[in-house]
C-alpha cells in the first residue's frame, strides 16, 4: 500500500493506493477482504460505521458456507462460539405433528451453525491482517484507464482511496451502485411481513436443546431457533395487506408468536437486543460489473430472509469473486473471467427469490393450503430424518452455477459442488483440495500434471466400497472455489482444455 497528500496549500487530501478497495466492512466485505489477502493482493476496507455492528440480524450459517469457512481456517473459531442445530419440531395449529434430524449431509460440516451476525463479523475482523477504515463515507466513485479512485469523508477530511478494482459490499442502500447508476430491480414483496425478536421463553413443549421448533397456522408463522448466548431467536412472518409498518413493542411481540403457537409465551428480551418488524424488497442488481467496479452482498441483490440464506449467499458468493479477481489481478487471466461472477450470483440470486414461495414452513399459507400441507406432513412426519433432497436445498450445497436440483442428487454435475466422502484412507476429499487453487483430481486413474494445478490421484470407491462420484475412472478439475469445472473421462481432453482456460496465464 502507497499513502500520498496534497502540495502544500490545497485542502488535505489522503490517498491510499491498493490493488482492490472494498466498500463495506460487514461479514461480506470481511470475508472477501480476507481471501483475496490470502491470496496475496493488498486490500483496502472502508466503513461508515466506526466498529463493528451489534446487530444480531442473520442467526445461521448453513452447511455449504460452514464448510467454505472451514477451508479456510475459520472453523475453530466458529466452532468456540457457535451452537449446533440437530432437528427441527413441527407443530400446525397448536398440534404437534413430529421432529426430524438434520445431519445426512455428506461434508465435513453436516450441522448448520447457529452464531449471531455480529460475533461472524467480530471472528473475521479478528482473522483480517489489515485494519478497518472506519468512520469513512463515501461520497464519489471515479473510473480512470486502469485503477478506480473512490472518494471518501473521514474524520480527517477528504480521503481518496486507489484501487486497480472496487468491490462494493455496503449493503441494500449501496453508495456505489449508486453511483455507478446500475438499476436494483425488482419489487417491493408486498404483503409478508417478518417480526423478530431475541428473548428467553418458557414453553409449554419446548423444544429439544438443539432444534428448532417451527409453528404454522393459517396467514403466519413462527421458528423457535435455541441460541448459543441463551434464549431463542423468534421469526414469525405474516400476511399483511394495507397496514402501516410499526415497530412493535415486547407486549405486542408476544402476542403475535403466541397466536401462532396457540400456546401463551411470556418473553422476556436477552441481549443482545433484536425486536423489529421488517418488509422486504426482492430485487437484483442489473449487473454486478461495471468495468473495474463490482457489487457483492447485499449490494448486488436483496430478498425476503425466509431460508435465513442472505448473508450465507453473500458469503459464497463472495468465495466465487475471490479466485476470480486474484487470478485476474495477477495477470493470470483475463477480465471476461469477472463476467462468470455477474453471470452466476445473479442466476442464484433469481433463483431463491423465485422459490421463496414455496418454502411452506416460513411463507404463510392460507387455510385451504396449510389444510393440504398437514395431510401431507402426517404422512411425512412417520420418518425420523429430513428427506436428503430437502436437507441439500436447506444446506445450500446446490447454490451453485447449475445446482438446484431436487432429484438424481447423488453423482455430481459439472457446474456444481464438488461431493465430499470419507476415502478407504481416512482422508476426505475436501482436505486434498487446496482452497483458493485449481485441482485435477483423477479418480480411479493419474490425472496429467499441469503447471499451476494441483494434481492429485484418489479412488473411486469410499471407506465403505461405494462409488463416491464416479461409477469409471474419471478426471475431475475443481475451481478454486470448490466447484467442478470439468468431469469426464480421461480420454475427453477438448472439454478439459476448455475448461482449463481461465487457470491459464494470460
Amino acid at each position: 500500500m502507497r499513502m500520498c497528500g496534497r502540495s502544500r496549500g490545497s485542502p488535505l487530501l489522503l490517498r491510499l493506493m491498493v490493488e482492490v478497495v472494498i466498500v463495506g466492512a460487514g461479514p461480506i466485505g470481511l470475508f472477501l477482504a480476507l481471501l483475496l489477502r490470502r491470496q496475496g493482493l493488498t486490500v483496502s476496507v472502508l466503513e461508515t460505521r466506526q466498529g463493528p455492528v451489534f446487530d444480531p440480524r442473520a442467526a445461521i450459517i448453513w452447511p455449504r458456507t460452514a464448510e467454505v469457512l472451514g477451508a479456510n481456517g475459520l472453523g475453530p473459531a466458529f466452532a468456540a462460539e457457535s451452537g449446533r442445530l440437530e432437528g427441527v419440531v413441527l407443530k400446525v395449529r397448536g398440534a404437534h405433528r413430529g421432529a426430524l434430524r438434520l445431519g445426512g449431509l455428506d461434508g465435513p460440516e453436516p450441522l448448520p451453525w447457529v452464531i449471531e451476525q455480529h460475533r461472524t463479523e467480530a471472528l473475521l475482523r479478528e482473522a483480517l491482517d489489515v485494519p478497518v477504515l472506519g468512520r469513512h463515507t463515501v461520497t464519489g466513485v471515479r473510473a480512470e484507464a486502469d485503477r478506480v479512485v473512490v472518494q471518501a469523508t473521514a474524520d480527517a477530511g477528504p480521503v481518496e482511496v486507489e484501487g486497480r478494482w472496487v468491490v462494493a459490499c455496503d449493503g441494500a442502500h449501496s453508495a456505489v451502485r449508486k453511483q455507478l447508476g446500475i438499476a436494483f430491480e425488482g419489487r417491493a414483496h408486498e404483503g409478508l411481513e417478518c417480526l423478530q425478536v431475541n428473548a428467553s421463553c418458557t414453553f409449554r413443549e419446548p423444544p429439544p436443546p438443539a432444534a428448532c421448533r417451527f409453528d404454522l397456522t393459517p396467514g403466519a408463522t413462527l421458528l423457535s431457533m435455541p441460541l448459543p448466548t441463551g434464549g431463542y431467536r423468534f421469526v414469525s412472518f405474516r400476511a399483511v395487506k394495507g397496514e402501516p409498518l410499526t415497530q412493535p413493542t415486547l407486549e405486542q411481540a408476544q402476542a403475535q408468536l403466541s397466536r401462532v403457537a396457540h400456546e401463551p409465551l411470556s418473553l422476556e428480551l436477552v441481549g443482545p437486543t433484536w425486536l423489529t418488524r421488517a418488509r422486504f424488497q426482492d430485487r437484483v442488481a442489473a449487473r454486478l460489473r461495471q468495468g473495474r467496479v463490482l457489487l457483492c452482498g447485499d449490494a448486488a441483490a436483496v430478498w425476503a430472509p425466509i431460508g435465513g440464506r442472505g448473508m450465507n449467499v453473500g458469503l459464497l458468493g463472495a468465495h466465487n469473486l475471490a479466485w476470480r479477481l486474484a487470478a485476474v489481478a495477477r495477470g493470470e487471466a483475463g477480465e471476461a473471467l469477472l463476467d462468470g461472477y455477474d453471470a452466476e450470483h445473479r442466476a442464484t440470486a433469481a433463483r431463491i427469490i423465485a422459490t421463496l414461495p414455496t418454502n411452506p414452513m416460513e411463507y404463510p399459507s392460507g387455510r385451504l393450503k396449510l389444510a393440504l400441507l398437514d395431510l401431507g406432513l402426517l404422512t411425512a412426519m412417520k420418518q425420523t430424518k429430513i428427506p436428503a433432497p430437502i436437507e441439500r436445498l436447506l444446506s445450500l450445497y446446490d447454490v451453485a452455477p447449475r445446482g438446484g436440483r431436487l432429484v438424481d442428487w447423488r453423482f455430481a454435475r459439472e457446474g456444481e459442488r464438488l461431493p465430499d466422502a470419507v476415502l478407504g484412507d481416512g482422508r476426505r476429499v475436501h482436505q486434498v483440495v487446496e482452497p483458493g487453487r485449481w485441482t485435477m483430481l483423477g479418480l480411479g486413474c493419474a490425472p496429467e500434471p499441469r503447471a499451476g494445478v494441483v494434481s492429485r490421484e484418489l479412488p473411486l470407491r469410499d471407506h465403505r466400497g461405494r462409488p463416491w462420484l464416479a461409477r469409471r475412472p474419471t478426471v475431475v478439475l475443481v475451481r478454486p472455489d470448490g466447484i467442478i469445472a470439468s468431469l469426464g473421462a480421461a480420454a475427453d481432453r477438448p472439454r478439459l482444455e476448455a475448461a482449463l482456460e481461465p487457470a491459464r496465464a494470460k
